[in-house]
């Protein structure tokens, strides 16, 4: 728990680029392509997952910082709660 507290402002960055940044970059780049508006939602729902939990553990064999990773990890599953219904819901509409 101690190392949710290591390095906020990081796991903040990691946090908006991988669950904001990333998914409406995705989305205007298949729009911008012309990508149907079904397979470029699917695109940008995929890109706007969390960042996978076996992270972690790549983390720890390549001698990482596993217990950032891990902070990282959590904290995007728990922002995705918020994020992905508000993504579901804009590319819905």
């Amino acid at each position: 728990m101690g190392a949710l507290r290591d390095r906020i402002p990081l796991q903040a960055a990691t946090g908006a680029w991988k669950l904001l940044a990333m998914p409406a970059l995705t989305y205007a780049l298949a729009t911008l392509l012309g990508v149907e508006p079904l397979p470029a939602a699917m695109a940008a729902l995929f890109m706007a997952q969390p960042t996978a939990a076996t992270s972690y553990v790549q983390a720890r064999l390549m001698s990482g910082d596993a217990p950032l990773m891990a902070a990282i990890t959590t904290t995007q599953h728990l922002a995705a709660i918020v994020t992905l219904p508000l993504w579901v819901w804009w590319l819905a509409r």
